[in-house]
């Protein structure tokens, strides 16, 4: 069944233990709910396949859905076990959460063009606002 909105398109990384398989698929942003794009269920269904052929190393079958990268071992993992420590998992969100954005923002930047100067001012006046604003406590 297919979901009535815009389609757009994303590359989407798919990890297994030996190989990351980036793969461009089809989102759609409903009409009904604008708010972020979402998978039809067809696209679900390959990203699964696409993680089994990764996880059973089916290279020529993989070669097929997209580009095929050796996966390398997660330096904060290694650097974990090297010095004992561990590294707290809001860091890595945060971290995780920064990259995300930086995507979301290159996206948007391919999709409508670069802010004008006006626009890049206003945007820091708000930021700042936003930054002098006094945290609430909720509960």
């Amino acid at each position: 069944m297919r979901i009535p909105g815009k389609r757009i398109k994303r590359t989407r990384l798919i990890q297994a233990e030996k190989y990351v398989v980036a793969v461009e698929v089809e989102m759609v942003i409903p009409d009904d709910d604008l708010s972020e794009p979402c998978y039809e269920s067809e696209t679900v269904q390959l990203l699964r396949e696409i993680k089994e052929h990764a996880e059973r190393g089916d290279l020529a079958w993989l070669t097929k859905q997209g580009k095929v990268y050796a996966a390398v071992s997660d330096p904060l993992a290694d650097l974990e076990a090297e010095h004992h420590v561990e590294i707290e998992a809001d860091e890595l969100r945060r971290q995780a959460l920064l990259i995300e954005a930086d995507r979301y923002v290159a996206d948007l930047i391919a999709e409508v063009g670069p802010p004008s100067a006006a626009q890049r001012t206003r945007a820091a006046a708000l930021a700042r606002r936003l930054a002098r604003r006094s945290t609430r406590q909720v509960g």
